[in-house]
C-alpha cells in the first residue's frame, strides 16, 4: 500500500522517478534545498514516506500508484549497467523501454512534463562530438534500449524531454575514489588506457537537467574531451601528491572486464543545451575534482 504524505495531494511538484540513483538523489537534494516541492520513487519499502512513493517498474502498471499533480518528471530508474542488459535482453528490455514509455505516458495524461534521461551509448563512439541529428547507432545493448526508448518517447509529443549524457562523476563515485585512497595508501592502480570517458561534474547536470525541464526534444550533455581512465588515474596521482609508478595502465583485454566493443569517443555535441541555456560543460578535469572535494 503506497503511503503519501498529505502535502502531496495538495499541490503540485516534481517527481523523481528513480531517487534511489545518484542522479536522482542529486535532484531531489537540489530541489529541497530551493524549498520546492518534490517527491521521489524507490523500490525500497523502508524508504517509503517523507516525500518517497513505492514504485517498482518491474511490477505491472496497474500496481503503480502515481502523484495526480505531477508538473514535471524525472525518469531517472533504469537497468543501467551494460552487463546486466547483455545477459538478460529480454527483461532489461521491458523495464527500460515498455515500462518506461507506458509511465511517461501515464504521466502525460495528468498534465505533467516528462524529462528522460539517455546515454552516449545511442552512439557506435567511433566519431567525435555525435550531433543531434545524427543517427543512433548503438553497439550494446543496453544502448538499443535507450534509443528505442528515446524513440518511442519523442513520439508523445511536445511534453517529453530527451537528454543524453555522458559519464557523470560524483563525491562518491567508487571507482575513482577507490583509486584515491590507494594512492594516499602508496599502492598500485591499473586504470584502463583504452576505455574513455568525457566527464561531468553531477551538480553540473542537476543544473543542466532543471533548466531544460520546460523545453522539448532532444538535448545531449558531455564533458569538453575523451580522456582515458588512465589519464584519470595519472591526474589524481598528481593531485593527491602521490609517487606516478603507482598508475599503472592495462588493456582492456588484460584486465578480463566483460566490456562492450565500444568506440574511443563518448563527447556530445552540446550546442543546442548552449542555445538554449547558456549553459557551457566545465572542463572535463574540474569534474575529475569532484572526487577530491569534501560535504555534500
Amino acid at each position: 500500500m503506497v503511503r503519501y504524505d498529505r502535502w502531496m495531494a495538495e499541490q503540485r511538484h516534481n517527481l523523481v522517478v528513480g531517487g534511489d540513483s545518484v542522479i536522482g538523489r542529486a535532484l531531489v537534494n537540489y530541489y529541497n534545498r530551493a524549498g520546492i516541492p518534490v517527491c521521489a520513487t524507490t523500490r525500497r519499502n523502508c524508504e517509503v514516506g517523507s516525500g518517497r512513493i513505492f514504485l517498482d517498474l518491474g511490477e505491472v502498471p496497474q500496481k503503480w500508484a502515481l502523484p495526480e499533480d505531477v508538473e514535471v518528471a524525472y525518469l531517472c530508474a533504469a537497468v543501467s549497467r551494460t552487463i546486466p542488459c547483455r545477459r538478460d535482453p529480454e527483461g532489461t528490455w521491458l523495464i527500460n523501454v515498455e515500462r518506461v514509455v507506458r509511465l511517461a505516458e501515464s504521466l502525460l495524461v495528468r498534465g505533467g512534463r516528462v524529462v528522460f534521461l539517455s546515454t552516449n551509448q545511442v552512439f557506435s563512439g567511433k566519431t567525435p562530438c555525435a550531433g543531434v541529428d545524427q543517427p543512433p547507432r548503438p553497439v550494446s545493448e543496453y544502448g538499443r534500449q535507450k534509443a528505442e526508448a528515446e524513440r518511442r518517447l519523442l513520439g508523445l509529443g511536445s511534453g517529453v524531454v530527451v537528454v543524453r549524457l555522458s559519464k557523470v562523476i560524483h563525491q562518491g563515485d567508487a571507482l575513482l575514489t577507490g583509486w584515491v585512497k590507494r594512492l594516499r595508501e602508496g599502492r598500485v592502480i591499473q586504470p584502463l588506457c583504452d576505455y574513455h570517458v568525457a566527464p561531468l561534474r553531477l551538480d553540473f547536470v542537476v543544473e543542466a537537467l532543471t533548466a531544460v525541464a520546460g523545453g522539448e526534444g532532444l538535448y545531449q550533455l558531455s564533458g569538453t574531451k575523451d580522456i582515458s581512465y588512465a589519464e584519470v588515474g595519472t591526474y589524481l596521482a598528481a593531485r593527491v601528491g602521490a609517487y606516478e609508478h603507482l598508475v599503472q595502465p592495462r588493456t582492456t583485454a588484460e584486465s578480463g572486464l566483460e566490456l562492450e566493443a565500444f568506440g574511443p569517443h563518448t563527447t556530445l555535441d552540446s550546442s543546442r543545451l548552449l542555445e538554449h541555456t547558456g549553459l557551457m560543460p566545465p572542463d572535463v578535469w574540474k569534474a575529475v575534482d569532484i572526487v577530491l572535494e569534501s560535504g555534500e
